[in-house]
């Protein structure tokens, strides 16, 4: 017999991105069946500016500077407008900063000369950035401005075990494609799901975590609402 199980983050332990429920299912010997998402729901309220991704370091030659972007959700102008802001208060040189909607690109131009250098939890993604040690008077983004907080979610579980239409070994319960905005729900429902086999005859604890496309934690803030699956594994 199938059965579902209903998981909202506020029942569980930790935070709605990284949650673990105490199911204590054992009542039914669970290692004759497989588990799946039938449906999760959350807030896309990642802005693609965040603590993750807010910083750039630049060089005029006299020594490394670093800035730290607002977080938020931008547009091609606005973040332009905000690095502009951020550069000329840091730097010594004057900064005019541009975006181009034809090119998606960012265009930087000094009055001297500057490096753009790596660091960590930088914004050169979302800009379009390469760093390079070769100074310039003006530089244009090197890829196209990425002003999305992730292509897709990876939802993870604490079951590490078989993917029954695999037969691999993954801990991913199911990838869903953000096709929503910032601030609005994402609902993904479930028509033909990966299911993994339950190799333990009671399930006590059961762990979510979301991951965004560059396997760092998808750090959403409100609540997340999960229906998991049951089935009898068919023989």
């Amino acid at each position: 017999m199938s059965f579902l199980v209903y998981l909202d983050s506020n029942d569980g332990d930790g935070y709605a991105y990284d949650c673990t429920w105490n199911l204590n299912i054992a009542t039914i010997n669970l290692d004759k069946y497989l588990v799946s998402v039938e449906e999760i729901s959350f807030a896309n309220n990642v802005t693609p500016i965040n603590d993750l991704t807010n910083k750039l370091q630049f060089n005029e030659g006299s020594g490394s500077l670093t800035l730290t972007l607002t977080n938020g959700d931008y547009n091609g102008t606005d973040v332009a407008s905000e690095l502009q802001t951020k550069m000329n208060a840091v730097g010594s040189d004057t900064y005019t900063i541009s975006y181009s909607s034809i090119t998606k690109k960012i265009t930087i131009s000094s009055t001297g000369t500057f490096t753009i250098e790596s660091c960590s939890n930088n914004c050169y993604r979302q800009l379009g950035f390469v760093p390079f040690s070769v100074a310039v008077s003006s530089y244009t983004s090197s890829n196209l401005v990425f002003l999305l907080s992730s292509l897709y979610v990876d939802v993870i579980t604490s079951i590490r075990n078989y993917n029954y239409n695999t037969s691999r070994k993954s801990d991913t319960l199911t990838r869903i494609h953000l096709d929503r905005n910032f601030g609005e729900i994402v609902k993904y429902v479930s028509y033909e799901n990966d299911k993994f086999i339950i190799n333990d005859n009671s399930l006590y604890s059961f762990n979510i975590r979301l991951f965004n496309d560059e396997g760092s934690g998808f750090q959403i803030g409100d609540r997340l609402s999960v229906v998991l699956k049951f089935e009898p594994v068919l023989d």
